[in-house]
């Protein structure tokens, strides 16, 4: 794979003025790549520290720090053309966050890459050099995204996602077209938008996102489903990141187990005695 050589070009947003013209600059485009960067160390909420997007060559990066967002910049979220994200579900966070709406109609690129009989879940790196045969630089990948100024590198990185994230959804629509699977896309993006919110309805569904559910009777996904429930509510509470409290992997193993008491929850690998202590009570709600 050959390492991309593009400079991208890109435009730097931190006053409401930049962000409103860079708005009308694409407000009659039929798809936008959209992406983000965002703080989450040790909160639930992501704290956004910058918002890209793009509708050809040219970036534009948004610094939610130093502005709010516009009603011309949600107005581009909502109107026509194609909101293209990767791996959105973080994402779909900053923005309901940062621009109170959410990104439609929307195109997940790993969401296409599954149902084109491919990684369901593949990294944006990877797509980019399956599909255009060329290699993303990784370092900023872990860089301090709330420092200011940020570094050119920084910058060319993040400009750089939204521009292939462009490049790449021309060449899988094209195979998703010749496949007649574009339906299928679409409705299963509109899910995604659907439980993209905080709601306690959308807390019930979280159990959903678990790609192993078919390893569970109906009694034991009923079990995952209502320990999720519990930890959505009791983290966005609090503030917390979900594995401080606790993680997927363990709820899933729970309930695999099935425990009735807390000697039988000590038995499941990863359980820890304070954490039964303080949180058995809502490991048997079945």
């Amino acid at each position: 794979m050959l390492l991309s050589s593009l400079t991208p070009s890109y435009q730097w947003l931190d006053t409401p003025d930049a962000l409103d013209a860079a708005c009308e600059q694409v407000a009659d485009a039929a798809v936008i790549a959209l992406d983000t960067e965002f703080f989450r160390e040790n909160t639930f909420f992501p704290v956004p520290a910058l918002i890209q997007f793009t509708a050809g060559e040219e970036a534009y990066l948004i610094d939610p720090v130093a502005v709010p967002c516009t009603d011309k910049f949600r107005a581009l979220l909502q109107n026509s053309a194609i909101k293209l994200l990767h791996a959105c579900s973080e994402d779909l966070e900053v923005f309901q966050l940062w621009a109170g709406v959410l990104p439609e109609p929307l195109i997940d690129t790993q969401v296409v890459q599954g149902f084109l009989g491919e990684n369901a879940g593949m990294g944006y790196q990877k797509l980019v050099e399956f599909w255009v045969g060329e290699t993303l630089p990784k370092e900023e990948t872990r860089s301090n995204w709330l420092l200011r100024p940020l570094s050119p590198a920084q910058c060319h990185y993040a400009a750089l996602d939204v521009i292939y994230l462009l490049k790449v959804w021309t060449l899988q629509a094209e195979k998703l077209a010749m496949l007649g699977r574009r339906e299928w896309v679409d409705t299963e993006c509109a899910s995604l938008i659907e439980l993209a919110g905080r709601s306690v309805d959308n807390d019930q569904q979280w159990y959903t996102r678990q790609r192993q559910l078919w390893r569970l009777t109906p009694r034991q996904m009923e079990a995952y489903r209502l320990m999720t429930t519990w930890r959505e509510g009791e983290t966005r509470r609090r503030n917390l990141p979900r594995n401080w409290l606790i993680s997927d992997k363990l709820l899933f193993a729970i309930a695999e187990k099935m425990p009735s008491n807390r000697f039988e929850l000590a038995e499941v690998e990863g359980i820890k005695p304070m954490l039964i202590k303080k949180r058995a009570t809502h490991c048997w709600q079945w």
